[in-house]
């Protein structure tokens, strides 16, 4: 996966989940995809809603959740020639607190118009306006969320930091676990990356944007699609003795 390729994927996830994402702030900076003013931290556990309306009013996130102005970070590093990956972080942070109650008094939610389907993501890639034409920003202030922990997750490309089994090269960290690195072979690409979040985090939204009534994929050529690059790793001995989560790809080759 090339930077070019990386941030083609950007663009054209923003379209195709046009009813779920809003307020788009990713831009790329010479060999790095990232967003605005990005500030290299990571929040302590365990993450409050005020933190994550800190992220909000300080502009730290790539995209929000229409549904409930939840955070997504995606951010990835290349090589100067931007043809390797050197590091990587995909964060989501959640508006909602562990009793999973859903605040949305706080929020002022944009109306996002769905585009149509007869066009294919070439089409919607090619029209210049059609990014702006599904910008919208939320006028509401998350700040008044009720100041609970809530639920997050991030995957962590570092394979300089790598120390085996516990501290794999490619891990994720989730909130119930918060000292714990889940093995994950692949670092995903932008697309894989919110439908991992949409089908975990809002299944009924995933299930309406991609599933038929039986619970299959409506389109396979389209998850197919998603799927067509990433940064697959080489099959390591770690894999044998772990259990891990696998990032699907559809190239033959397994290098990174």
């Amino acid at each position: 996966m090339k930077i070019s390729e990386a941030y083609q994927h950007l663009h054209a996830t923003y379209i195709d989940w046009s009813s779920f994402l809003t307020n788009r702030k990713y831009i790329r900076d010479n060999s790095r995809i990232t967003w605005s003013e990005r500030k290299p931290y990571v929040l302590d556990n365990p993450v409050m809603a005020s933190d994550v309306a800190k992220l909000f009013e300080e502009g730290q996130y790539t995209f929000q959740i229409v549904e409930d102005g939840s955070l997504i970070q995606i951010y990835y590093n290349y090589n100067k020639s931007g043809d390797q990956l050197l590091a990587a972080r995909l964060a989501f942070y959640s508006t909602q607190t562990y009793d999973q109650k859903i605040i949305k008094d706080a929020l002022t939610l944009p109306e996002v118009p769905v585009l149509s389907s007869d066009l294919t993501e070439a089409e919607m890639l090619s029209d210049e306006n059609v990014l702006d034409r599904i910008d919208s920003d939320y006028e509401g202030n998350i700040a008044d969320l009720e100041d609970k922990p809530v639920s997050w997750l991030r995957i962590e490309y570092a394979p300089h930091d790598a120390k085996g089994v516990l501290h794999h090269d490619c891990h994720m960290h989730i909130s119930a676990f918060p000292m714990s690195r889940f093995i994950v072979a692949g670092v995903p690409n932008p697309k894989q990356f919110i439908e991992f979040i949409a089908a975990l985090c809002y299944p009924e939204a995933y299930a309406k944007h991609r599933l038929n009534e039986h619970g299959y994929y409506v389109n396979e050529a389209k998850i197919q699609s998603v799927n067509a690059i990433c940064v697959p790793f080489i099959e390591s001995k770690v894999f044998e003795q772990m259990p891990h989560f696998r990032i699907p790809f559809a190239s033959a080759t397994r290098k990174r």
